[in-house]
C-alpha cells in the first residue's frame, strides 16, 4: 500500500513522484517497507507447516464440536444413542444420583 503512493515518473528516469508532487530519490521508508515485506515472505516459508498442521486441527475441532452439538441435544432422538449410554443413564435415573 504504501510503496504505491510513491510511483516512478518512468522506467527511464529514476525519479520518484511523492503524493505532494515533488520529484526525487524514493523516501527511506519505502525501502524499510520493504524489506520487511521481503522479510516476511522469507519467514512465511519456515512456518507453512506449523500453519497447515494448525488449520487441520483446527477444523477437526469444529467438526467434533458439530458432532457433539448434535449429540447433546435433548431433540435427539433415544432411539439414535448407543445402547450401553441409554442404559447408564436410566439406571443413573433409577438410582436418583446427579
Amino acid at each position: 500500500a504504501v510503496a504505491r503512493k510513491f510511483r516512478p515518473k518512468s522506467k527511464a528516469s529514476g525519479n520518484w513522484i511523492n503524493p505532494r508532487g515533488k520529484r526525487g530519490q524514493r523516501p527511506r521508508y519505502i525501502d524499510v517497507y520493504l524489506k520487511i515485506q521481503e522479510f516476511n515472505r522469507e519467514l512465511e516459508t519456515l512456518v507453512v507447516d506449523h500453519r497447515d498442521r494448525a488449520a487441520s486441527e483446527l477444523a477437526d475441532v469444529s467438526r467434533q464440536l458439530a458432532a457433539n452439538r448434535i449429540l447433546a441435544s435433548r431433540e435427539f432422538s433415544y432411539c439414535l444413542f448407543p445402547p450401553d449410554k441409554l442404559r447408564r443413564l436410566t439406571e443413573t435415573i433409577q438410582r436418583g444420583d446427579p
